[in-house]
């Protein structure tokens, strides 16, 4: 190799690797106590990951032209989208209420009474959700007085996508499908323990809202998340106010441009 690039944390296991693949250069990031690489940014846990990788890039001549991405969606895409959820006039809303680290969900119950109100509001909800995430999925429908459409375990990536890309808005808990969405420049509302907003919430905010827990204790045993991680999975994000995260949603569909 020319070049190897180590973009998996502080390097701890990873710098040592990239080292020994015999690359002419190596970068990266760099805790303290870790093995060094040719060319090296400090690691800080706390710090946006995008702002971080793109330092990581502008160490071996590649300077940052833009903060944000772009997906392109193909028409195998949308078509694979609409044969999920057929074209209507209304505007359509995502929710995604699934996480697979569970102290990043939002109450299904909560999703549930927001899609309620978003439909009393004349929009077309659909919920989104990968196989494993059918559990919850299946509570938000259940608790719902309006079942929203649901294709949970239905689309591939590609068809995710699709189906984004034509939603006026996409709101779910801080996981991979938010930032593909973000990727795709749909407008996102996402609720977000305040810790991690740090590391990946929006870098803007003209199209795109985070709704914060505030909390750093653990509901169960109370210790402080902050540089450690206690064992329990309770959520860090329960106590969001449906009526907080309804604000968001409707300061971003009521924008223009």
């Amino acid at each position: 190799f020319d070049l190897a690039l180590q973009l998996h944390g502080g390097g701890a296991t990873s710098n040592g690797v990239v080292r020994r693949l015999g690359a002419r250069v190596t970068a990266g990031m760099r805790a303290p106590g870790t093995e060094p690489l040719d060319h090296w940014v400090p690691y800080d846990f706390y710090r946006h990951e995008t702002l971080r990788l793109l330092e990581v890039a502008s160490l071996v001549g590649a300077p940052p032209v833009t903060l944000q991405g772009r997906l392109p969606v193909l028409d195998a895409d949308r078509d694979e989208a609409r044969a999920a959820v057929p074209e209507a006039g209304a505007d359509l809303v995502a929710l995604h209420p699934g996480s697979t680290d569970p102290r990043r969900r939002w109450p299904p119950q909560k999703f549930a009474r927001l899609a309620d109100e978003l439909q009393r509001g004349g929009r077309r909800v659909v919920l989104t959700g990968t196989a494993p995430e059918e559990p919850v999925t299946s509570e938000v429908v259940h608790a719902a007085d309006r079942a929203p459409a649901d294709t949970t375990g239905t689309l591939s990536l590609r068809g995710l996508a699709g189906l984004y890309a034509r939603c006026r808005l996409v709101v779910g808990n801080d996981t991979g499908t938010i930032h593909l969405a973000r990727a795709l420049g749909v407008p996102t509302a996402t609720v977000m323990w305040v810790g991690n907003t740090i590391s990946a919430g929006p870098l803007s905010r003209r199209r795109h809202r985070s709704i914060l827990a505030w909390n750093l204790d653990c509901p169960v045993c109370g210790v402080r998340n902050v540089h450690v991680r206690c064992p329990h999975d309770e959520s860090f994000v329960a106590g969001v106010p449906v009526e907080d995260v309804l604000a968001a949603c409707e300061e971003l569909l009521g924008e223009e441009g």
